[in-house]
């Protein structure tokens, strides 16, 4: 499957994190800022919480399953592929991600979590308005759930971290800032999109879609969905995050859901005071 194109939305177009490559078979997490850190004090607990939060991350792979007549043809045909970035959610082998990586029910996925282990699984439920995907792993071996934020209304200015697989570089936490609580405005690209979505002060790249957000103690507060971009394909280092209300009502939808994730989808980012602050652009 092709790479997902790029889309305008006001000025600004957002890029889907998802990208045609393979995963790798290890990992180690980089350290990328996107905004000047000057505490070390922070990046000292930013690389403990990484290390803490590494149990709850996955790069995935995922691939349309062939048909029958596929598998007896002995013609060759091409393996269509998405590929980026989940969480987990439960203690069952539920892993979410963005619905423009996992395309569709019934297709295949391998996870890659902690050091380098591989998890087969498939795509259970999709929701493309809202664009969240949500995967059943075949095990839940040395994978732990996130521990969802209590309170999403998150101050602007706040440190945020992303942890994303870009294509074929290495895993990488990025370390930047809350810009708005809120977007402002409904997203549509393809056929996907959302109507509530957070902006960070993030440079994020193609592959990091579905890629977990955290504080700087770990907590979580939403799910990478796009990268923002000029008309020309200039990165603006902003990027849209699904937050935790919205991925609360996905979850409590399709699963069992924890206590902590159904009273987040009973909340709404719209009651939030001071949603917004200037973003920052600076490359």
């Amino acid at each position: 499957m092709s790479s997902l194109k790029k889309l305008s939305i006001a000025p600004v177009f957002l890029v889907l994190a998802a990208c045609s490559t393979p995963v790798d078979n290890g990992r180690t997490i980089g350290l990328a800022q996107s905004v000047p850190v000057s505490s070390t004090a922070l990046l000292r607990q930013v690389d403990t919480m990484i290390k803490k939060r590494d149990y709850s991350y996955v790069s995935l792979a995922v691939t349309r399953p062939q048909t029958k007549k596929q598998k007896s043809s002995p013609l060759p045909r091409t393996i269509e592929v998405t590929t980026g970035s989940g969480f987990v959610v439960d203690n069952k082998g539920h892993v979410i991600t963005a619905g423009h990586v996992g395309v569709s029910p019934g297709w295949q996925v391998i996870a890659t979590g902690p050091l380098g282990h591989k998890y087969r699984g498939k795509v259970v439920a999709v929701q493309r308005i809202g664009d969240m995907s949500l995967i059943q792993l075949d095990t839940s071996d040395l994978l732990r759930p996130v521990t969802p934020v209590k309170n999403p209304c998150i101050t602007p200015g706040s440190s945020v971290v992303s942890l994303g697989k870009p294509g074929l570089r290495q895993d990488v936490a990025r370390v930047g800032t809350l810009a708005k609580l809120r977007f402002g405005r409904s997203a549509r690209y393809l056929k996907y999109g959302y109507d509530e979505a957070m902006v960070l002060n993030l440079k994020t790249r193609r592959g990091e879609s579905g890629g977990p957000v955290f504080d700087q103690s770990g907590d979580f507060l939403g799910m990478i969905v796009s990268t923002l971009s000029t008309a020309a394909g200039t990165p603006l280092n902003l990027a849209h995050a699904i937050p935790t209300p919205s991925l609360g009502k996905f979850i409590c939808t399709n699963t069992k859901c924890l206590p902590a994730w159904r009273k987040l989808s009973k909340k709404s980012l719209s009651a939030c005071p001071n949603t917004h602050v200037a973003l920052n652009r600076a490359g």
